[in-house]
């Protein structure tokens, strides 16, 4: 995938997306592009209720290839902790957080209920943290919020108990 395929399938699955009256745009998608082989990503939903929403992905050139692939990303849902003077969010890793899922450090792993522990693929059931993509966790965080469902129902996953 190039940064215009990127581009072309996100417009796409954006104007499909209908969000709620309590959902706005504190950071309308921003992508800084380096090539069309290596991008960076970020858009961040608040919602009334001072939660939000952040996606970010970066996309690197694939080597010997003429392609890119998502090379890290992070959801992140969770309450605002606090708001800079120009009021851009603020947050830092030990924030409180509903649901994170990134690759920092690699590779992909979740952050549920609670910023630690990292929860490793291992222990996730029924979801490919690597490849879940931001249309699928922010419809399911959409789905949490519209319906009461507990996110993990939403994103159809379980955390394996370890004795």
């Amino acid at each position: 995938m190039n940064y215009f395929e990127f581009k072309r399938d996100f417009d796409k699955k954006r104007g499909k997306l209908k969000l709620p009256t309590d959902c706005h745009e504190q950071m309308p998608p921003s992508v800084e592009v380096a090539s069309q082989y290596g991008w960076t990503f970020e858009w961040i939903l608040t919602f009334d209720d001072h939660k939000y929403l952040r996606i970010r992905e970066h996309h690197g050139k694939i080597a010997g290839l003429l392609d890119a692939v998502r090379k890290s990303f992070a959801f992140h849902y969770g309450p605002i902790t606090g708001k800079d003077f120009d009021g851009n969010l603020l947050w830092a890793p030990t924030d409180p957080v509903e649901i994170r899922i990134d690759t920092s450090p690699h590779p992909a792993h979740m952050h549920f209920g609670a910023p630690e522990p990292h929860i490793q693929q291992e222990s996730v059931l029924n979801l490919k943290l690597e490849t879940i993509s931001m249309f699928i966790f922010l419809k399911a965080i959409l789905k949490h919020r519209q319906s009461g469902v507990p996110i993990n129902e939403a994103l159809r996953f379980q955390i394996k108990v370890t004795p």
